[in-house]
């Protein structure tokens, strides 16, 4: 169990460092002895010794080099932010919008009009962000069926003529 644990710890390293580092914790039982060697033998051993694959450079003289070249990430959220996806639907008559089986309430303002949808797709339950022609229109909540369906909605401007309906006389 122990030689499993070692194993996956160190399944990142060379086979090299990983053949020497595990015969170097055997006997050590506990997982914070184990971490702390690893931990030495990266810092003093890994990071110092010339690899072939970068050029016979030792990984810490290449990270140097390329400090310079390193950007600070913004908040969290505007990394979040950067890997949602898009899609575009057109809003119903009653401000929804449906994405993945799940509907979405946007603004009433937006009905009939295309608009792009920003969401992540692996949280559903969490709010879409709405735009249209590049505007922002806020965020989408999902939908409570019945809620939705008692919803008061204003009565439409005109009424609607069928031709095998006769013409109301103004009286």
């Amino acid at each position: 169990m122990m030689m499993m644990l070692l194993l996956r710890q160190a399944s990142h390293l060379s086979l090299a460092l990983r053949k020497s580092w595990i015969s170097s914790v055997e006997g050590h039982s506990g997982i914070k002895e184990i971490n702390e060697r690893l931990h030495l033998r990266i810092e003093e051993e890994y990071h110092q010794t010339p690899h072939r694959g970068i050029d016979n450079q030792t990984p810490l003289d290449k990270w140097c080099q390329a400090a310079d070249k390193l950007r600070i990430a913004g908040p969290l959220d505007e990394i979040d932010d950067k890997f949602l996806f898009e899609a575009e639907r057109k809003v119903a008559t009653d401000s929804t919008v449906s994405l993945h089986t799940r509907t979405y309430e946007v603004a009433s303002v937006l009905v009939g009009k295309t608009v792009t949808l920003r969401y992540d797709p692996t949280a559903p339950q969490r709010p879409i962000k709405v735009t249209h022609e590049g505007k922002d229109f806020g965020t989408g909540h999902l939908v409570d069926p019945v809620g939705n369906a008692r919803t008061k909605r204003a009565a439409a401007k005109s009424k609607i003529k069928f031709a095998s309906q006769p013409e109301e006389k103004d009286q």
